[in-house]
């Protein structure tokens, strides 16, 4: 099961984003993806309501300090004109303020019309790396056929969050974790923080290859990787599969970063050196 199939069963079962974020560690990106698939084909599209669609950011990843250009269609769904007094959008630091950058304001939308909106926002210097909400919202009325086009209230309402990332630069290099499948909570968090930093982790659970013969799957993918990182936990000595893949990565001198738990005795390789670590230390 791929990693994207794993979280929509999860969801499915009833868990929820923040929840998966949270305490299973899964990718924000990832999460909010999935969970936006499923709501759009759950959700049918009621008489009064909008979508943004064709989202289109100058990159994909950002730092602290960059100017973002972000650019959207806001398209009208219901079967009535649609006044937008403002659209915008809001990013994660900004909610404590109660602020959003306004991106459009006071147009028309006719029933199924469109508009582009685009704007621009700047990364706060101090923001740590990391991935962050962001959601689009809009303040206006939806208009029926009796209006004389006077807007008495205008309501806001947003969009389900999306993720931006804010993340050094891709270097280019790839890492295999080799893992317990017990120990899923803290191989996502080292891949999350791995993927800030630029670094692509591989984590075989998330490669979905029905059919594969496994040892070959570990293998190839061992062998195509940069870097080797064992995670040697009390779980993972009970894993055949960690042990076959430090042994095979080993005898053919892949580079490697070897970690063991403090409390770990492990016989079979104690002829080389490994990093003591806890789990209870940060990652």
């Amino acid at each position: 099961m791929g990693i994207e199939d794993e979280i929509r069963t999860l969801l499915v079962q009833g868990m929820s984003p923040s929840d998966l974020i949270m305490n299973h560690q899964f990718k924000k990106s990832t999460v909010y993806k999935v969970y936006n698939e499923l709501k759009m084909r759950e959700t049918p599209i009621t008489k009064n309501s909008w979508i943004v669609e064709d989202i289109k950011l100058d990159k994909g990843r950002f730092q602290p300090g960059d100017r973002v250009s972000i650019s959207y269609q806001l398209r009208n769904m219901s079967t009535l004109d649609f006044y937008v007094y403002r659209g915008g959008i809001e990013l994660e630091w900004m909610c404590e303020n109660n602020t959003w950058y306004v991106h459009g304001n006071r147009f028309l939308l006719n029933p199924q019309e469109s508009k582009r909106l685009h704007g621009e926002f700047d990364i706060p210097l101090d923001l740590p790396l990391g991935e962050y909400d962001l959601r689009f919202g809009i303040e206006g009325q939806f208009l029926s056929s009796s209006s004389t086009g006077q807007i008495a209230t205008n309501q806001t309402s947003w969009t389900m969050p999306l993720t931006l990332e804010v993340k050094l630069p891709p270097t280019g290099v790839t890492l295999f974790i080799s893992h317990s499948t017990k120990n899923m909570s803290l191989v996502r968090s080292l891949s999350n923080y791995l993927d800030i930093q630029g670094i692509t982790p591989i984590i075989a659970e998330d490669i979905s290859s029905p059919g594969a013969h496994l040892p070959e799957k570990f293998q190839e993918q061992i062998r195509e990787c940069d870097i080797f990182l064992a995670l040697l936990t009390h779980e993972a000595t009970r894993s055949k599969w960690v042990l076959y893949e430090t042994n095979y990565a080993l005898n053919i001198n892949k580079p490697r970063i070897l970690l063991k738990e403090k409390t770990v005795d492990i016989e079979s390789i104690d002829q080389y050196e490994w990093t003591p670590f806890s789990a209870n230390e940060p990652i």
